[in-house]
């Protein structure tokens, strides 16, 4: 082994690299003053020829980086490029063949590099394992040493947050080799990483097998001491309802997502934070998503651009005025962000190492300013764990990193950096369409109001209204044919659901009395009772209908109601049937039918009915008085016969005869003989 203390001239070299390097380790990853440095690389072969005189060294770039651009300028050199002052070498003695792999360590004391050790000295230096046959370099892997002469340096605070969202129609979503169970398995040791969760996520897995309950249990596992968020139920997309001008879907999602996963969490709280989805959130979106109180809106920092440009990294808050107000915003940071998502290839030491490279410079560009940064992960985050965790651990260590719940940088001030005007309307491809949006929309403000009609809302609604709002989701924009057909299915069990009180098709009605009762039936195709209100709408002014009367129909069954009416005018009055929830909104109208108003006829009916009483009470005295004389001389005579006989009437009846006889009227010619008759005798 041969320690070297002069820069390397650039080597010739072939045209590609033929030697694989790939770093994985260096300790100590943060090295101080009397520390020994110890890399260890893993060479490849990758031909199909045997190297000899294969050299691998060992090299640092000693002097401090500029800016945090200038890592990516290190990292991203050829590898014919610089490396820095070589510190160590080893050659070996057999040749790599074909194929094979070697492993080397390679180690040097830290205080012989030649590092500054004055107190500002301290950050990252570029690190180099070269692997050179002869003069030719056949290749390079770079890395980053962290140099802290002493441990007295500032430390800016890092919060981290990470979704625990998922597509709705993603498969077996809890599974061993799922991205959420790596999400997980990446972040439950870090308590001090936020993490931002879809309360459908949660509800999923509760009713999952068994893939879903083992998932669920370790998410529990891992809340203690940690910052939790709720997203809107079904990560509801922002942006795509406020420009459809749908406020009332993400809100309601807000609401509910907030509630459930409270309830999921055993009544912990969950504050609400709005994470739009696109790549550049207007005002539009931003308004409506802050509108969702309490919440706070996060966005990236390249989302809000600073107007000038600045030499530092600022903290991530921030504020922009809407026309409802002033809106708090956190902002992550797009490289650190970067660096945590994707390892880029990199093994778990070195992605380790360059995001500690990262966070030193974000101190070291104002030491002596506080500042709070954020990194968010994406949505769909596929997290490679060993890398995750390598990463994680190392910024819990770090001296210049201040871990710190995601709620510290929420209530910080927002910082006076001015930020460009954003735009106020701009939609991303694969967004929910309008007409789409305002579909579903409709479905749950139909949903909502037949929830009153069963008795029991719950067990009748069932998921539906969550499944409306799953509709809505972010996790849809890269299926946006399988949105569309989730969306058809959704809306026919919602009309089926809503149509399942019906009115029993009438006849025709007679109506012929200014007021009375029309008999409306109605069949509930549900499996418990249902209460609706009834309501007749005639066509026509001449019938009035104004009551709605109130029913309960059995489950399964039919059951009529009669409800009032009024004419005013004779005629055929086609007549809707309206159906209402027992709050009044409209459930549905059943088919029409018709009235034939004939109110007079009740008038008519009524005299014809009194003539023919009239006539017959007068036909019934007139034959009772003819009766009654009748009756009266037959008695007379009768009793004549009966008391002729009797001792003594006989001389009383002749003295009664003839005055019975002058009574009893004569002919005129007899009244004349009977005159000639007396004149006669007086003569």
């Amino acid at each position: 082994m041969v320690l070297f203390g002069l820069p390397v001239a650039h080597a010739a070299q072939s045209a590609s690299a033929s030697v694989t390097i790939e770093i994985q380790a260096i300790t100590p990853q943060v090295a101080r003053p009397g520390d020994t440095l110890t890399v260890r690389a893993t060479l490849r072969n990758p031909t199909a020829a045997p190297i000899d005189q294969i050299t691998a060294s060992l090299s640092v770039y000693r002097y401090a980086f500029s800016s945090r651009s200038s890592l990516d300028g290190w990292e991203l050199q050829a590898s014919d490029g610089s490396i820095g002052t070589i510190v160590v070498s080893d050659q070996a003695k057999d040749p790599l063949g074909p194929g094979q792999s070697r492993e080397v360590t390679l180690t040097v004391p830290a205080d012989s590099i030649g590092l500054l050790r004055s107190p500002d000295g301290w950050g990252p230096r570029g690190l180099a394992v070269s692997v050179t046959s002869g003069r030719a370099r056949l290749g390079v892997a770079r890395s980053f040493l962290l140099w802290l002469p002493s441990d007295s340096v500032p430390a800016t605070r890092l919060s981290i947050v990470v979704p625990l969202t998922e597509a709705p129609g993603a498969a077996a979503p809890f599974g061993p080799s799922s991205r959420l169970t790596a999400v997980l398995a990446a972040t439950e040791q870090h308590r001090d990483i936020a993490w931002a969760v879809d309360p459908a996520v949660v509800n999923r897995a509760i009713v999952a097998v068994a893939a879903g309950r083992g998932w669920l249990t370790r998410f529990h596992a891992a809340l203690l001491s940690r910052d939790v968020y709720s997203l809107p139920y079904a990560d509801s997309d922002a942006a795509a309802l406020a420009h459809a001008d749908q406020p009332k879907l993400y809100l309601d999602a807000a609401a509910i997502g907030q509630q459930q996963l409270e309830s999921a969490l055993g009544g912990a709280n969950a504050s609400r934070l709005a994470w739009p989805a696109n790549s550049s959130p207007d005002l539009s979106t931003i308004d409506l998503a802050a509108r969702s109180k309490p919440a706070v809106v996060l966005l990236g920092s390249a989302d809000v651009e600073a107007v000038d440009s600045l030499t530092y990294t600022p903290t991530g808050r921030s504020q922009v005025t809407t026309q409802s107000g002033d809106v708090d915003l956190v902002l992550s940071d797009a490289v650190l962000t970067g660096q945590l998502t994707d390892p880029g290839g990199r093994t778990p030491a070195a992605a380790a190492q360059r995001v500690l490279a990262e966070t030193a410079m974000i101190t070291r560009e104002r030491p002596t300013t506080a500042r709070h940064v954020l990194a968010a992960l994406p949505r769909d985050w596929l997290p490679v764990v060993a890398s995750t965790s390598a990463q994680l651990t190392a910024l819990d260590s770090a001296p210049w990193v201040d871990l710190t719940p995601l709620a510290t940088l929420i209530g910080t001030p927002p910082v006076d950096v001015r930020h460009n005007a954003l735009p106020f309307a701009g939609p991303d491809p694969g967004e929910l369409s309008a007409g789409d949006a305002a579909r579903i929309g409709q479905a749950t403000v139909e949903l909502d109001a037949f929830g009153s009609v069963p008795t029991d809302r719950a067990a009748a609604l069932g998921s539906l209204p969550t499944d409306l709002l799953d509709l809505t989701s972010v996790g849809w924009r890269g299926y946006p044919d399988a949105r569309s057909a989730a969306i058809d299915i959704a809306l026919a069990k919602v009309t089926a659901l809503t149509g399942s009180v019906t009115v029993v098709k009438s006849s025709v009605v007679n109506l012929i009395a200014a007021r009375g009762e029309i008999p409306v039936s109605l069949h509930n195709g549900l499996d418990q009772p249902a209460r609706v209100l009834v309501r007749l709408q005639p066509r026509n002014a001449r019938l009035v209908a104004t009551a709605a009367v109130p029913v309960e129909i059995p489950a399964g069954e039919t059951a009529s109601v009669k409800v009032p009416v009024h004419a005013v005018a004779n005629g055929d009055v086609a007549v809707d049937v309206v159906v209402l929830t027992p709050s009044g909104a409209l459930l549905m109208t059943g088919d029409r039918f018709t009235v034939r108003v004939r109110a007079d006829w009740e008038n008519l009916a009524t005299a014809v009915v009194a003539v023919l009483l009239a006539i017959g009470v007068v036909i019934g005295i007139f034959r009772t008085a003819r009766r009654g004389r009748r009756e009266t001389r037959l008695s007379v005579a009768e009793a004549r016969a009966e008391t002729e006989d009797a001792p003594g009437v006989a001389e009383e009846m002749a003295l009664i005869e003839p005055r019975d006889e002058e009574m009893v009227p004569r002919e005129p010619q007899d009244q004349a003989g009977a005159e000639q008759s007396g004149g006669d005798s007086s003569d």
